[in-house]
């Protein structure tokens, strides 16, 4: 039994408690409740990442107690009775001592109150761990107070009411302009396709589902500060992000775990770690796409878009206590210091300065380096804030792509010999592509029956790709550290999104773009190899930052040479899901990376300033069993291939097996994981794509000087798959770079875990 109680803001909001062992949120059971009028509304979810968890998947029922669970103005409290709860993977083990739950709290209502699996809003008002000593809880009346739970979990006092089957389209508008190219997708990929494409002459249109993000894109979620900056031109804000109150504005609720869904894409919210790809880490690839022909195309974006280990303008580096402690206990044990920029070919024990993608002190990235050479061409629209549902396709012809708002649909088309690109990334491109039609015929079926009314094509027009298949991350383990000797400051990085951040800091960036706000919260990055049995190389990298006074944290990453893989599908509500964690999945990775942290901590007793914290488990296996975390570095499920063998959903030229005009351009293509953080191998894939997609059609990739409208920008379209009612001018929103619009974010609070207690069988 349980008992939860937490703050609303304005009468409203959420809160959830995590069972599961660790205080992990993501995989364990979760209970949910929030307000529905005058009533409670509690549920069992389950999240399978950093996104919107979905029905807890077992046979838990839970009851609330009705004398214990109500609403009033300021908080909610439930009293409840979980039936079948304790599962090892699930919840906490039955023989749990002390436990670490999680928690999270909102302060912003579920999407659809009414409905128990309501979409949440993401939990703004805080979120952390508590730990709870299981035996004393034991309470000889605990069948007495089991008999008082009545009600099952729903709205207490009312039946649980049905999700809401989603609104079809009322109307179809077909835009009047057409394009030669459509890049759906406005991310890291998405704006460096559809800037080659428009630089090349052609007539092109991008789309991105998200707002603009830093401020010369017109971004205006700024710090409270500064009207000049927004939250995600900060580099030290890199880690904070998603954790501020207006994050629901960017992140993405719908695919499989966290995205961005925003102008630039996961690169305007991710940690800046711009790591080079090395020559192994395009073994594998289909034909034309070898190391030696791609380098003269990722010297291309690094001449463009260059990282830099010193991002301050100063030429100074700032807060380095945790970088020297690390550096002190390595060095002495064979590790070696290298350039993050210009050694990439060497990951065996050594350390480096983190390399950021960072220009001017603030993020870059495509937004800054990429989308201002082509916004103001003729032949080139940005359009923001619109959902692309699916392409329109004619068998494998595809005349165009189909947006929503509200009950209005809208098609845009291409033009004769035109193309659509889906850039929509490793957990978006997979509905793009079932919602086109594309993919296994179970995850179609899903499409068909689920309530988006989504228009597909015939069953006989369906193309059987293995799309959601073989997707792959980074897997995880977090090693807390400590020094004995060795100062490390305790520096408040939250805080720079706040009234509070210190004002030398916040004059030092302001006035010379210099100081330790141009710097993201990592501070080493480290790697290590292993051999797995089969005698292959797997390549570990840490992830290094301060985490306390006097203590830092490794995350550890197992990287490229990993066999494990995972599944992605949709559900019937069109989000992503993980039909398939691809954690740890083989068994010779698992036993490789638990190796490779036994020998790191063997590596510690060698020196006596870093030690492993007192909480942190002390053998590999334990550790890599223990948490189940990824470090959202997706890639795969849409795989490029050079024969349409059953492995393959993309060709040599990403064009998308089957179809005469279709193409991927994003992660979800890799044919295997690249040796660190994923942003500037996309960058460098998507350089590539845009050049073999421009010679396939026989169109030089560099520049030309023609006619910036294109030579086929008049020439006219096959008509889309389904009638259409109305034709309306194309008129795209666009962010306007010269006349943001500003307002200072709400300050974040500080707000106490919510208060949770437990009873159980004595």
């Amino acid at each position: 039994m349980g008992f939860l109680t937490f703050p609303l803001t304005n009468g409203i909001g959420w809160g959830a408690v995590s069972l599961g062992k660790g205080g992990k949120m993501a995989g364990p059971a979760l209970v949910v409740a929030w307000p529905n009028g005058d009533k409670v509304m509690t549920t069992f979810r389950q999240a399978s990442g950093y996104t919107n968890p979905g029905a807890l998947k077992g046979n838990q029922t839970l009851f609330t107690v009705p004398e214990g669970t109500f609403v009033n103005a300021t908080h909610v409290s439930v009293a409840y009775l979980c039936k079948n709860c304790i599962d090892d993977e699930l919840t906490f083990p039955a023989a749990s001592n002390i436990t670490v739950m999680g928690f999270a709290l909102a302060a912003t209502a579920p999407t659809t109150p009414s409905d128990p699996m309501s979409e949440l809003q993401f939990h703004s008002k805080g979120f952390g761990q508590a730990g709870f000593d299981i035996p004393s809880a034991a309470n000889a009346k605990f069948d007495t107070w089991a008999a008082l739970a009545t009600e099952e979990a729903g709205a207490s006092g009312d039946s649980p009411t049905p999700t809401d089957p989603g609104t079809a389209p009322t109307a179809t508008v077909t835009a009047e302009a057409k394009y030669d190219a459509i890049v759906v997708g406005g991310g890291t990929s998405g704006i460096i396709v559809a800037a080659r494409l428009a630089e090349a002459g052609e007539k092109v249109l991008l789309i991105e589902r998200g707002s603009a993000s830093v401020k010369s894109s017109g971004g205006n979620i700024t710090v409270p500060w500064s009207d000049e900056y927004t939250v995600f031109d900060v580099p030290a804000l890199n880690y904070e992000l998603n954790a501020l109150p207006e994050a629901d504005q960017w992140l993405c609720t719908d695919t499989a775990s966290m995205a961005g869904c925003l102008l630039g894409g996961s690169s305007s919210i991710n940690g800046m770690i711009f790591v080079k790809p090395s020559k192994n880490d395009f073994l594998g690839y289909p034909e034309g796409w070898s190391f030696e022909d791609i380098e003269p195309v990722a010297e291309k974006v690094y001449a463009q878009n260059p990282p830099t280990e010193i991002s301050s303008e100063d030429g100074k580096l700032y807060d380095q206590s945790t970088y020297q402690a690390l550096a002190k206990a390595l060095a002495p044990n064979g590790w070696r210091n290298t350039s993050s920029i210009n050694d990439v070919e060497d990951k065996d024990k050594v350390y480096q300065h983190p390399p950021m993608n960072v220009a001017d002190g603030i993020r870059s990235g495509p937004v800054q380096t990429y989308l201002p050479n082509v916004r103001d061409l003729d032949n080139f629209e940005l359009m923001l804030d619109t959902y692309v549902v699916r392409a329109v396709r004619n068998g494998g012809l595809i005349t165009g792509i189909e947006t929503r708002n509200g009950s209005t649909a809208t098609i845009y088309q291409v033009n004769a010999g035109g193309k659509v690109i889906f850039a929509g990334g490793a957990l978006g491109t997979p509905r793009l592509l079932f919602n086109s039609g594309i993919g296994p015929k179970d995850q179609l079926n899903i499409v068909k029956s689920g309530s988006t009314f989504v228009t597909l094509p015939e069953e006989a027009d369906w193309i059987d790709l293995p799309v959601g298949q073989g997707i792959r991350n980074h897997p995880l383990v977090t090693m807390k550290l400590e020094t004995k000797s060795s100062k490390i400051q305790d520096y408040d990085m939250g805080g720079i999104a706040t009234e509070d951040a210190v004002p030398l800091d916040i004059n030092l960036f302001l006035n010379s773009t210099s100081g330790l706000f141009t710097q993201n919260a990592q501070r080493v990055t480290i790697y290590s190899t292993a051999k797995d049995a089969d005698g292959n190389e797997l390549v570990f990298q840490g992830s290094v930052s301060t985490s306390g006074a006097n203590k830092f944290q490794i995350k550890w990453n197992l990287t490229r040479g990993g066999k494990s893989s995972g599944v992605v599908g949709i559900t019937p509500t069109g989000a992503t899901e993980l039909v398939q964690s691809p954690y740890l999945t083989d068994a010779g990775d698992k036993a490789a990376f638990a190796a490779m942290l036994d020998g790191f901590v063997a590596m510690l007793a060698n020196q006596t300033d870093v030690t492993l914290a007192a909480d942190m488990e002390k053998n590999g296996t334990a550790m890599v069993n223990g948490g189940k975390s990824m470090a959202n570095h997706w890639n795969g499920g849409a795989q490029l291939g050079d024969s349409n063998d059953g492995t393959s959903v993309v060709d040599p030229n990403t064009k998308v097996w089957g179809t005469d005009n279709l193409y991927v351009v994003d992660a979800s293509i890799f044919v295997r994981s690249t040796a660190g953080n994923t942003v500037a191998p996309v960058m460098v894939v998507a350089e590539m794509a845009a050049k073999k997609i421009l010679e396939s059609a026989g169109t030089p990739s560099e520049p030309t000087t023609s006619d910036p409208s294109g030579p086929s920008s008049t020439s006219t379209s096959s008509a889309p798959t389904e009638p259409t009612t109305t034709t309306v001018p194309s008129e795209p929103t666009t962010s306007s770079p010269s006349e943001p619009t500003t307002s200072a974010p709400a300050e974040p609070t500080t707000t106490p875990a919510p208060t949770t207690t437990c009873a159980a069988r004595k």
